[in-house]
């Protein structure tokens, strides 16, 4: 059964650009909700689907929730499974474009124990690499400007259809 809501989860990388790409997707039409838990997603999907026009759900989803790598492959099987087009894309970068851009914005890891930075970002890569596997599109912003990721992202993502019909 085809359903008229659709769904582009982006994930990837801390400091890749997922919030730039949320933006690039809610410029083309999309509602778009970034950090959202897991548990949350089926009931926002049930209440969109309601609605009478076609929807457009852009998602950032990661490891800023506890248990988002052991959780995200059954929630995107269970999606699809329930008729819904889902797209999902990976953003990351190269470890030196992120420890230059956690530099430049002064901002703290997400993982961040102490350990230094680099530690940080391999650690993260680690526990992706996974849901890197289950990506439709992994995009690699290492080095693109905010302009050309918009671009990209409008057209990759906001123009195609998963081809899990």
């Amino acid at each position: 059964m085809k359903r008229r809501l659709s769904l582009t989860i982006l994930t990837g990388q801390a400091g890749s650009g997922k919030s730039t790409a949320k933006r690039a997707l809610e410029d083309c039409g999309f509602f778009c909700v970034d950090n959202i838990p897991a548990n949350l997603v089926e009931p926002l999907v049930s209440l969109l689907e309601n609605n009478s026009e076609e929807t457009l759900l852009g998602l950032v989803m990661d490891l800023r929730e506890s248990h988002f790598t052991e959780g995200f492959p059954g929630l995107l099987t269970k999606l699809r499974s329930n008729g819904y087009t889902v797209r999902v894309a990976y953003l990351e970068a190269t470890e030196e474009f992120l420890v230059r851009r956690f530099s430049e914005t002064r901002r703290p890891h997400p993982l961040d124990d102490g350990g230094g930075l680099r530690d940080s970002i391999r650690r993260e890569h680690q526990r992706l690499s996974p849901l890197r596997e289950l990506a439709d599109e992994t995009i690699d912003t290492s080095g693109l400007p905010p302009h050309q990721l918009r671009a990209l992202v409008s057209k990759q993502l906001a123009t195609s259809d998963s081809g899990d019909d």
